[in-house]
């Protein structure tokens, strides 16, 4: 699965904390609902040590949210009901 979108917010955080966001869509995100966070963390982060290099750390926190499976979100970044 690949992320349709990856935020970097370090540059609008005031904190200046490094925190990335993987936006996932359609088939890719259908795919991730069923893996446990540390496999969904565990993709990510081969993607983007190919990218950036293998000595790219470990995340110190992370959220993995499952928005088809959330009754609220019912799988989309927004949704009229």
């Amino acid at each position: 699965a690949h992320p349709s979108l990856v935020i970097n917010l370090l540059r609008v955080d005031p904190s200046h904390r490094p925190v990335l966001v993987g936006l996932y869509a359609g088939a890719d995100a259908w795919a991730l609902e069923n893996l446990s966070d540390e496999e969904v963390v565990g993709s990510f982060m081969a993607l983007l040590r190919r990218a950036w290099g293998p000595e790219l750390p470990a995340p110190v926190r992370h959220v993995v949210t499952r928005w088809a499976s959330d009754e609220l979100a019912l799988g989309t970044y927004t949704y009229l009901h």
